[in-house]
């Protein structure tokens, strides 16, 4: 049962928080890309 309970709440952490931090992370990497490329 707690084995459940921690698959679902990993679940959970995966999809709203985990997700969202990697994709922020892509975006400012591409952002920090293309000002440094400007910058040129």
């Amino acid at each position: 049962m707690s084995y459940v309970n921690n698959s679902r709440a990993f679940l959970f952490f995966e999809k709203y928080l985990l997700v969202p931090y990697t994709f922020n992370f892509i975006m400012i990497n591409k952002i920090r890309d293309t000002i440094e490329f400007a910058q040129i």
